[in-house]
């Protein structure tokens, strides 16, 4: 997605972004080619969309530049790539000493460990999780965080944004799909996630009679989809028992939709 962040400076000459790391589900980190300080930057910002698949208006921001006199040295993750359910592979922005091989150093959320920590190179390293909680798609993404770092020349782990990753794991079919909480309490819940979703998929809420009540569509690679148990004529969920059918519309996908269970209480 590189294309769709362009930087322009007093000469309008385009630069596009060398990298976008999501930090948080809100925060973008993007790192641009080198270039001469300007004061005044234009970063022109198209083609985004929102978890749920909605469009972002085409947006420019005109920022104006300072010189830290001081710049602080910091390490912070520059990207981070599932290699397995069990593996991740963490890329610093400066190579880093024997203390990035500390699993203690690592804090994965919402769930998991880190067990044991393999040097690849200089500034990476691989992330091996512990076997019980293996990464799987909640339909909510990951954050790992990194600190107590130091690197070759003596620079410190960033404790700002800059220590953590945002990643998420999709399902590659629909053999896992589940929602949660279960049962669903109207009294306790507003929304119901249905986890264990690939990169593309739809959904139908059905009555027990197998009548459509609500469509959801999820393009967002992010493991699942959140609803806010509306259905499609406007109206909330009342308690009772429901079926969701679920649709791998990823392309090339041909396996058959399946359909799981859901239990609505007061």
């Amino acid at each position: 997605y590189r294309s769709q962040v362009i930087a322009r400076d007093r000469s309008g000459i385009p630069l596009s972004a060398r990298s976008i790391v999501a930090r948080t589900l809100r925060d973008l980190v993007i790192t641009l080619p080198a270039m001469a300080a300007p004061d005044t930057l234009k970063v022109e910002l198209n083609g985004f969309r929102t978890g749920t698949g909605l469009t972002v208006p085409e947006t420019t921001l005109r920022l104006r530049l300072s010189q830290d006199p001081l710049p602080v040295q910091e390490i912070v993750l520059s990207s981070i790539r599932v290699l397995s359910p069990l593996s991740l592979r963490v890329t610093f922005s400066r190579p880093v000493t024997q203390t990035a091989l500390n699993s203690e150093s690592y804090r994965l959320t919402p769930a998991g460990s880190i067990s044991v920590v393999n040097a690849v190179n200089d500034s990476t390293v691989d992330l091996v999780l512990s076997s019980d909680q293996p990464l799987v798609a909640r339909g909510t993404p990951y954050t790992i965080t990194a600190r107590d770092i130091v690197g070759t020349s003596g620079e410190v782990m960033s404790t700002g944004i800059g220590s953590s990753l945002l990643f998420t794991v999709v399902a590659q079919d629909l053999g896992q799909v589940y929602a949660y909480p279960q049962p669903l309490r109207l009294s306790e819940h507003s929304t119901l996630t249905i986890a264990g979703l690939p990169a593309s998929s739809s959904l139908e809420v059905l009555d027990a009679a197998f009548t459509p009540l609500a469509t959801l569509v999820t393009t967002a690679a992010v493991g699942g989809i959140e609803w806010d148990l509306r259905l499609d004529n406007g109206r909330s969920l009342v308690p009772g028992l429901y079926y969701l059918r679920v649709v791998n519309t990823t392309p090339g996908s041909e396996a058959d939709p399946v359909l799981r269970k859901i239990w609505i209480q007061r």
